[in-house]
């Protein structure tokens, strides 16, 4: 995935430059119109199902919100690969409780390689 993303993205921005009218904002606006929606659309639905749980059953505990909204917000942030990076959680490990983000990692990663 990486590698097709990565040559399509690359390849396009470079043909738009052989052209003189590549503008990073141009580039940055369409993938923040095209990604944000849908990014924003399951953060809201992940939010509403937990704050309807937590006054349907008492669940999550207070510590397992810590964690939820900081997940939430690092893949706004598109940085959730380093939130697991840093709280030290595989991204395949089946022994703790998953983050509900933890699929957003490659977009993070896509988004820090664009950057760079």
């Amino acid at each position: 995935f990486f590698g097709l993303s990565g040559l399509l993205m690359t390849s396009m921005a470079i043909s738009v430059t052989a052209k003189h009218n590549f503008s990073a904002i141009v580039f940055w606006k369409r993938r923040v119109a095209r990604l944000i929606p849908a990014l924003l659309l399951v953060v809201v639905t992940i939010s509403c199902k937990t704050l309807i749980e937590r006054a349907v059953t008492g669940e999550p505990e207070a510590v397992d919100l810590y964690y939820l909204r900081k997940d939430l917000l690092w893949a706004i942030a598109y940085g959730e690969n380093w939130n697991l990076i840093w709280q030290e959680r595989s991204y395949f490990a089946e022994d703790i409780k998953p983050s509900v983000a933890r699929h957003v990692w490659s977009l993070a990663i896509e988004e820090q390689y664009y950057i760079v």
